[in-house]
């Protein structure tokens, strides 16, 4: 899409198989078969899950490859080019530095590695953006590992670096069980974006507006509650939808994913991949899928770039 902006996008479910072969290859993980087309099913979503845990089940194989600072820089300059080449003008990618770790690497090694990356990579294709370090939710990390997240998120900030996230199965508990990991992320200057109003309802959304995220993360069960879609609206929170990953873990389906209904009620939409690979898609189809109009297009991609934690350049 030229001059597209994908404000959320999880690197570690928009690798390709051919890079996670290679990957593998180099830093000896073995995988369950080599062969391309086989793993690429194994690493993408069925169109219609039982839930968000069956969606998630697609990272296994990319994780196992991102467990070396190598990996990760190797996977974030392939990942820019591929958007550069589809038409894309900035991204902000995002991923969970504390579940890279398993190779020996710190998180710090991990964000200097993939900020090192991310940079080069800007500068030899003509691409804006940034990265996005995801804390996670309940099982995945520690509170203590989630506390390191936001520390070196706010230690590489201007440096590669243009926010934090909070990941991870939604039903597990909600944001403001996290509350010190955004408490060093405002004490830091560190913009937030929190996953909520997904596989959790309106009440998801209203705690993650109270840690200070200043965008939402899918949000789309904020219909649920009209005083809330008018609170969103007013206050000009953006809110990053993701088609395709929610036909597939089942939060909408195609009647009732509620773009338009959000972009008439004057809420501060946005059209993203989430897992370009887990979900089979780019931002073309996004917008394919959807039979977004030039003007729909318009609204979306204006909305996107003024909800941007970095500059959008040409």
């Amino acid at each position: 899409m030229s001059g597209g902006i994908d404000l959320h996008l999880h690197l570690d479910g928009s690798i390709t198989a051919e890079d996670a072969v290679y990957l593998a290859g180099s830093s000896g993980v073995d995988l369950p078969t080599r062969d391309v087309s086989v793993l690429r099913g194994l690493m993408t979503a069925p169109q219609r899950c039982a839930d968000l845990k069956e969606y998630l089940k697609s990272f296994e194989i990319p994780l196992l490859v991102l467990q070396t600072p190598e990996n990760v820089a190797y996977a974030i300059r392939s990942l820019v080019k591929r958007l550069k080449v589809s038409g894309m003008r900035y991204a902000e990618i995002r991923f969970a530095p504390g579940l890279l770790t398993a190779g020996g690497a710190s998180q710090r090694e991990i964000a200097e590695a993939a900020c090192g990356a991310f940079g080069a990579a800007k500068g030899e294709f003509g691409f804006s953006g940034g990265l996005i370090f995801c804390a996670m939710r309940a099982g995945a990390l520690s509170d203590e590992e989630n506390r390191e997240t936001a520390l070196t998120a706010a230690e590489f900030l201007g440096k590669g670096v243009v926010g934090i996230d909070l990941a991870g199965d939604e039903a597990k508990d909600t944001p403001s069980d996290h509350a010190e990991v955004f408490a060093i992320a405002r004490e830091a200057g560190v913009p937030i974006t929190i996953h909520a109003g997904e596989a959790g309802g309106a009440d998801k959304i209203r705690d993650a507006l109270a840690l200070g995220a200043r965008r939402i993360g899918h949000g789309v069960r904020c219909v649920e509650d009209e005083a809330l879609v008018a609170e969103l609206a007013e206050s000009g929170i953006a809110l990053e939808t993701c088609y395709t990953s929610n036909l597939n873990t089942g939060a909408c389906t195609e009647r009732t994913f509620p773009l338009r209904y959000l972009m008439r009620a004057g809420v501060k939409v946005t059209l993203n991949t989430d897992n370009m690979t887990v979900s089979d898609t780019d931002l073309d189809t996004e917008y394919a899928r959807l039979g977004i109009t030039e003007e729909e297009r318009r609204i979306l991609l204006d909305n996107a770039e003024k909800a941007a934690f970095a500059a959008v350049t040409d």
